[in-house]
């Protein structure tokens, strides 16, 4: 169940989103969404709706290899800043960046956990914040990084798409993003009856 949905499909960005552009960034929308920045302050879209802890956030991501302090392609769950390096002023952001070397991040406004990497982002990133000292970053539905900070009071938010870069300039585009639903007491539903199995002969 996904309670809310966009693929950025044509080539103007649609009225469930506000932008927030920072200094050197500009967003594009065709059939994907393209965030480029050329300064480490984030340009990001942050949707209207806004959205009650346990939040799941997912959107398909291509991006380069970061190589460069501060270069980054993030989701987050909370409010974006353009003037704030650290990508929300309120809630979590969950990233690909590259600091002090190639890494997965979870954190706030003003602090942060982070695990060594390898991946270069083609694929579903995730952000999780199931409840206060429970945020998940995961990757094509694999756990990559989890965090317990307390120091953000979950209350109804939106979600974002975010970039930021260097002056040699960072893009990510995003094909699709959506809200999923919190499966009942956690866990994800799955298929346990037999499965019919027809081999032909020939």
């Amino acid at each position: 169940v996904f309670n809310f949905y966009d693929n950025f499909a044509g080539t103007t960005l649609s009225s469930k989103w506000t932008q927030g552009v920072g200094s050197g960034g500009t967003i594009t929308v065709d059939n994907g969404l393209t965030i480029d920045s050329t300064t480490n302050y984030d340009t990001f879209v942050q949707s209207v709706p806004t959205f009650s802890v346990p939040i799941i956030f997912e959107s398909y991501v291509k991006a380069p290899t970061p190589i460069t302090n501060y270069e980054r392609a993030s989701v987050f769950i909370g409010t974006g800043s353009t003037t704030d390096q650290n990508v929300v002023s309120y809630g979590y952001y969950f990233n690909n960046a590259y600091v002090g070397g190639h890494v997965w991040k979870i954190g706030t406004s003003s602090s942060s956990t982070g695990a060594s990497t390898s991946i270069t982002l083609n694929g579903i990133l995730g952000g999780y914040w199931i409840s206060g000292g429970n945020e998940q970053l995961y990757y094509n539905y694999a756990q990559q990084l989890t965090w317990t900070d307390t120091s953000q009071i979950p209350e109804p938010t939106s979600v974002g798409l975010g970039v930021a870069g260097v002056s040699g300039g960072y893009y990510a585009t995003f094909y699709w993003a959506r809200v999923r639903a919190y499966p009942p007491n956690g866990v994800m539903p799955s298929n346990s009856q037999p499965q019919k199995t027809i081999v032909l002969v020939t």
